[in-house]
């Protein structure tokens, strides 16, 4: 049986398994934050950059799983889409990112990851707006 059938016909159990696992991913969000501030010292202390890289490199699988989790559980239950795995596949990572920034606000937890919003603990704007002050600062150095 299927993690969406699964909570049509049981939502509470199911939502718990969406909120333990984004309790889970909690733990990786200061991570994040320091993965986004990382540019700062990329040129003047590589190894503590490879570190954070490699410790963020290692959270991406249960920040994927719990994404892929609260999508499922948004179609399943509050959305008429029912968004399947192959659904997930076909959709670009915008549409990923964005639609589950959706899902993750209209089950009431705030998103671990976003587009563009500033919403999530990792932004990818706010990450390439960093990147990019870093690049400038050095290139005046």
């Amino acid at each position: 049986m299927s993690f969406a059938i699964t909570l049509r016909q049981n939502w509470e159990p199911g939502m718990k398994l969406v909120k333990e696992n984004y309790n889970d991913c909690l733990k990786y969000c200061d991570m994040l934050r320091e993965f986004e501030d990382s540019p700062a010292y990329f040129w003047s202390d590589n190894k503590k950059y490879t570190d954070t890289r490699e410790a963020f490199s290692q959270s991406t699988y249960h920040i994927g799983l719990h994404m892929v989790l609260v999508i499922i559980a948004y179609s399943s239950v509050l959305d008429n889409q029912k968004i399947t795995i192959e659904n997930l596949m076909e959709m670009s990572p915008f549409q990923f990112i964005k639609y589950y920034e959706k899902a993750a606000e209209s089950l009431g937890l705030a998103p671990i990851v976003s587009l563009n919003s500033g919403k999530g603990y990792f932004d990818y704007n706010r990450a390439l707006q960093k990147l990019t002050q870093a690049y400038k600062s050095n290139r005046q150095t």
